[in-house]
């Protein structure tokens, strides 16, 4: 079936274990305000398509493991930040992916952190492992 939140303030959603969600078709959440949602254990999500539509920022707190996979497009608007923050590891697969922020886009895992913003792409990380059969620089690329 198809799965649908919406709240004209902000959604909260608390959870204290493990979370697994299941949905045979689209899954809708749309909040004018805020959409914060933690969960203290692992969490997975499973759907053929994700659309998220919220007026403020939508944080994302994985105290475990966090796995998101979609069979078709994940759409989402974003009138403030988006933050995944995750205990363990992210996996997020979806056929095709678009998000839009007015602020940034912030994806955390452990002692990783990949910021997207309007003034550039800022990752953190203790080590970076680059696998690809070609990499390219568009212009010259110099260094400081």
């Amino acid at each position: 079936g198809t799965k649908l939140v919406a709240a004209a303030g902000k959604v909260v959603t608390n959870v204290t274990a493990a979370r697994s969600t299941t949905v045979g078709a689209i899954q809708v959440d749309a909040a004018a305000g805020n959409r914060v949602e933690t969960c203290s254990a692992s969490k997975s999500e499973k759907s053929v398509g994700l659309v998220s539509v919220v007026g403020g920022d939508e944080i994302e707190e994985v105290g475990g493991a966090r796995t998101i996979k979609v069979g078709g497009a994940i759409l989402e608007k974003i009138s403030g930040n988006a933050v995944v923050q995750d205990g363990g590891a992210i996996a997020m697969a979806g056929a095709y992916w678009d998000i839009d922020a007015s602020g940034s886009i912030v994806l955390s895992s452990g002692a990783s952190t990949v910021t997207i913003g309007g003034g550039g792409i800022e990752i953190s990380s203790p080590a970076i492992t680059i696998t690809a059969s070609q990499v390219q620089m568009p212009a010259t690329v110099a260094e400081d």
